[in-house]
C-alpha cells in the first residue's frame, strides 16, 4: 500500500515516472488530438470488418504517435497494425 500511495503522489505531482510493486510505469506526453488518429483507425478497422474497442484504438493511436512498438497479448491490435503505421511485438501465452 505504502508503494501505490508513493506512486500516486508522485503521479500527482508531475513525476515523469514511478516505482510500484515492482513494475515500471511511464507517462507519455499525450498528443492534443490523439483522437483524431483513433477516428482514422476505427474507419480503417471497420472497413476490414474488425471491431475494436475505443480505448483499445487510442492505445494503438498513442504508440503511432510516440513511435513506439505495443507489446501485447492482443491479437486485434496486430491486425490493427496491418492497416495502419502501428508496431506490435504479439506475445503468445504457454499452453
Amino acid at each position: 500500500m505504502g508503494n501505490s500511495l508513493n506512486c500516486s503522489t508522485a503521479l500527482r505531482a508531475g513525476s515523469a515516472r514511478c516505482f510500484c510493486e515492482g513494475w515500471r510505469r511511464c507517462r507519455l506526453h499525450t498528443p492534443p488530438r490523439p483522437w483524431s488518429e483513433a477516428s482514422k483507425l476505427a474507419a480503417d478497422a471497420c472497413d476490414a470488418g474488425l471491431h475494436v474497442s475505443s480505448v483499445d484504438l487510442l492505445i494503438a493511436a498513442l504508440c503511432i504517435q510516440h513511435d513506439v512498438a505495443l507489446t501485447t497479448f492482443d491479437a486485434h491490435f496486430g491486425e490493427l497494425g496491418k492497416l495502419s503505421k502501428l508496431r506490435v511485438n504479439l506475445l503468445i501465452r504457454p499452453a
